[in-house]
């Protein structure tokens, strides 16, 4: 799991700097294209490379998103591979990777559930603290009169005795 998430952010690094070595080429001929025409046709020799690279970054964050979905056990529609369009709204299909990634609704729902499912777990840890702090407080105050308790004995004894 963890090299399949490891080489997920490799990928997703690496694409993210294809995106933007694609913007700046982009910048560059653009800059030298002296007529309306020759700028189009400049976005449409990158239109596919981008795209491409485009969809693939969110293939990989809705893939990300998913499985800490799943790590949660949080209950989400699976990608509905060869289902009809009309059958799903939460996730779309790539027009270039083949895949499925989630849709904004789709990111939007699942960012929520998330932020719900991590905000009820803190929520429950957070219940302890209190009662840990008091039992810890009580243990140390015991261990302190124990302490004391000893020594006053001790010197009862020795004024006594």
């Amino acid at each position: 799991m963890k090299k399949f998430i490891h080489k997920l952010l490799k990928e997703e690094w690496l694409l993210s700097f294809e995106l933007k070595r694609i913007s700046k080429a982009i910048a560059k001929e653009r800059k030298t294209a002296k007529t309306s025409e020759e700028r189009a046709n400049v976005h449409l020799n990158y239109e596919f490379d981008y795209r491409s690279a485009s969809d693939r970054l969110q293939d990989i964050a809705s893939t990300k998103l998913y499985k800490q979905a799943r790590k949660y056990r949080i209950p989400f529609p699976k990608p509905p591979w060869g289902k009809e369009k009309d059958e799903f709204e939460l996730w779309e299909s790539s027009q270039f990777t083949g895949g499925y990634h989630l849709t904004d609704k789709g990111h939007t729902e699942l960012n929520k559930r998330l932020r719900k499912e991590k905000r009820e777990r803190v929520d429950m840890y957070s219940l302890w603290v209190p009662v840990i702090s008091t039992l810890a407080a009580l243990v140390g105050a015991s261990a302190a009169f124990l302490a004391l308790s000893k020594d006053i004995i001790v010197i009862w004894l020795q004024k006594s005795g």
